[in-house]
């Protein structure tokens, strides 16, 4: 039996949640990661500048944008639309002139990184290799993976 919370399964909360604390806080970690190099920061600036315009191109009533990968001018964004599940935001420019190429919701297991990466390289064509790795171990190692600080609530 699977337990569900506000008809979601529980895994898949306990999965967005840990994703989202990754992609705020980072993972600070002595042996390399394939987010390394890749582009994090999130300023308080940088919210309130882009939340108006993502709120336009996701017919969105509310909208809080919860993380950000970048390399190159490619970005990925989290969002919070308090209608649907998050969702990652694809942009091959600067989002405030131009619009997503794709979104992905949801999270994957660790078994399909692989998978992940050539669905982010399918559907974001020219997103730069590093940030499609970072994307797809983000989304299927993260969540479940002891050994991240974060996880052991050792993060900063």
């Amino acid at each position: 039996m699977r337990v569900r919370v506000w008809n979601y399964d529980i895994r898949w909360i306990v999965a967005m949640i840990s994703m989202i604390i990754f992609v705020v806080f980072g993972i600070p970690t002595a042996s390399a990661s394939p987010c390394d190099g890749i582009d994090r920061s999130l300023t308080r600036e940088r919210k309130i500048n882009l939340a108006p315009v993502i709120a336009r191109q996701l017919h969105a009533q509310k909208l809080h944008i919860l993380g950000s990968f970048r390399s190159n001018n490619w970005n990925i964004i989290l969002v919070r639309t308090y209608v649907e599940e998050d969702v990652f935001l694809f942009y091959a420019d600067d989002p405030k002139t131009n619009g997503y190429v794709t979104k992905w919701g949801g999270v994957a297991l660790d078994t399909e990184e692989q998978e992940v990466r050539d669905w982010t390289v399918k559907n974001a064509p020219g997103i730069p290799p590093p940030l499609a790795g970072c994307f797809a171990w983000a989304v299927t190692h993260f969540a479940e993976n002891p050994e991240n600080p974060v996880w052991r609530g050792e993060g900063r």
